[in-house]
């Protein structure tokens, strides 16, 4: 077995350092292609650490699903929840690349906050996003899954669903018959449209617009939006609606929807 020195992996130390953290990604590290399980004696002595560090470190990663472990031969291997970021990293990469150059001139246009959105497994996950230039603003963490049934990107990436996606999710989120169909109405009208508005739907005191961006085969790929506090959002709707739906409709483009 080859030896690595434990700062082989570490990223320089500075005050922002985490060492739990550090060490347990120095873990998940440590797989490969050609070695895909490892026991706790053979992590710990990769990294030069005592086997209980290593065996906690394994036992947060295994709860959040990092990790999982063989009930046979007790080794360890990567966990479920790398192949889903990994799948969510890879459904917004393209789609990020078309879409950066024109949500920064959104961004630089009307000083809001701007997201890049996608639907992945019944939630509403922000793939990039650029902030806005005023100290009050609104933000989602890029990678936070977020229900879909509320604020304007969500409705908007839920709208085109079909019907029986749009129960389910629904249904996930617990909105009883009668927020059901409310909604519906609400999702009809955004498919009617194109662009939806939000104010105080998600956030109190913030308003959102939305917009879908359409793939190749003209389904819905992902959605753009701009957030901010309702009181700024609402004076521009008008011009912030025209401004996202062009730039909506340019990246739809790009990413090959022809209509």
């Amino acid at each position: 077995m080859v030896k690595r020195n434990r700062g082989e992996f570490e990223i320089m130390q500075n005050d922002d350092l985490v060492t739990s953290v550090a060490r347990a990604l120095d873990l998940l590290d440590s797989f490969s292609s050609s070695r895909q399980e490892y026991s706790v004696a053979e992590l710990a002595e990769l990294h030069s650490l005592p086997k209980s560090t290593v065996v906690r470190l394994l036992g947060t990663l295994k709860a959040k699903s990092f990790i999982e472990q063989d009930e046979v031969s007790r080794k360890y291997r990567l966990g479920f929840k790398l192949y889903f970021l990994g799948q969510v990293y890879g459904l917004g990469m393209n789609l990020r690349n078309k879409a950066l150059p024109l949500m920064r001139t959104l961004n630089e246009a009307t000083g809001e906050t701007v997201n890049l959105n996608v639907l992945h497994y019944g939630r509403r996950v922000c793939v990039e996003m650029l902030e806005s230039s005023h100290e009050i603003r609104s933000f989602v963490k890029i990678g936070e899954r977020l229900s879909p049934c509320f604020g304007a990107a969500g409705r908007t990436l839920l709208a085109y669903e079909d019907r029986e996606s749009r129960k389910s999710i629904m249904e996930q989120d617990g909105l009883d018959t009668g927020q059901m169909e409310e909604l519906e109405g609400i999702l009809a009208g955004i498919r009617e449209k194109g662009s939806y508005v939000s104010v105080g739907n998600r956030i109190a005191g913030l308003a959102a617009i939305s917009s879908p961006l359409f793939g190749l085969n003209g389904s819905v790929i992902g959605c753009l939006s701009l957030s901010g506090p309702a009181d700024r959002i609402t004076v521009h709707v008008d011009g912030y609606i025209e401004k996202l739906m062009e730039a909506s409709t340019i990246i739809s483009r790009q990413m090959g929807h022809n209509k």
